[in-house]
């Protein structure tokens, strides 16, 4: 009953990211990764791995919740990974409570790609490796977006257990109209584990615009410097937890984050 109440609210807090945000534009794509069996509560990361290593060029999950064990890999160019929207509701990835890593990590190489029409949930609340939140975190991170000119739009990106909803370095890249939710733990001034809703490591030529994020627990969105990047437009709410600030602008140390 707990895990139903729990995907339900998730499920109204994804309504709602439909009507801050505005519906995900129409995709004349059907669902094609039909080793990902939904609302099975069975592992369905080596098969959505499998459909992103292997599909011509696009992935397209069909409604419902995926259960991730293992962290998803995106590691080629110009790929559209993406899910079918019912009634504004994207599918869900859920992470396990043992899932070790990010739920997807871009590599480095992969460029050109985008990713939309999907919430990725951190289950913080059941996740276990609390223990590792300290110091860089990204191995705890919902999403590490790595690579040049791709786009993410329209996602969701809530409840990691600490380290950040969205980890960003690269160059050229958009990230718009999608929702950065209760990443992280908050206890004052102390002791993490936190999370910041979005962190760009680098952000040259990066475009942040018309994002919400809600009750980030580091920092909303933390800017790592760069030339021509442009953060705008965004809205930024805070109504419980602590956090540290609502931008920052910062310098990360060469090659953080990997």
């Amino acid at each position: 009953m707990h895990h139903h109440l729990a995907l339900t609210r998730r499920v109204v807090l994804l309504v709602l990211l439909a009507c801050l945000l505005g519906a995900v534009p129409a995709r004349a794509q059907s669902p094609n990764c039909s080793g990902a069996v939904p609302n099975d509560n069975q592992d369905d990361s080596s098969a959505i791995n499998s459909c992103l290593a292997n599909n011509a060029s696009s992935v397209v999950l069909a409604f419902g919740t995926y259960d991730i064990d293992a962290s998803l890999s995106l590691t080629r160019d110009n790929i559209l990974f993406t899910g079918e929207i019912v009634e504004g509701v994207p599918p869900t990835l859920l992470a396990r409570p043992d899932l070790d890593g990010a739920m997807l990590s871009v590599d480095p190489g992969a460029d050109g790609w985008e990713l939309s029409g999907l919430a990725f949930v951190g289950n913080k609340a059941n996740r276990t490796g609390g223990a590792d939140c300290e110091g860089y975190r990204g191995a705890r991170s919902n999403i590490l977006a790595r690579g040049n000119n791709w786009t993410i739009h329209h996602i969701a990106s809530n409840e990691t257990l600490c380290g950040t909803a969205l980890e960003v370095k690269g160059s050229g890249y958009v990230i718009r109209n999608s929702e950065f939710r209760y990443n992280g733990d908050e206890s004052g001034s102390g002791p993490e584990p936190w999370a910041d809703g979005i962190t760009l490591l680098t952000c040259d030529g990066g475009s942040v615009h018309d994002n919400y994020l809600l009750n980030n627990t580091d920092v909303e969105i933390v800017n790592g410097g760069g030339d021509d990047c442009v953060i705008e437009s965004n809205t930024i709410e805070h109504t419980s937890d602590y956090a540290f600030a609502g931008i920052l602008v910062w310098y990360f140390d060469e090659g953080f984050g990997g």
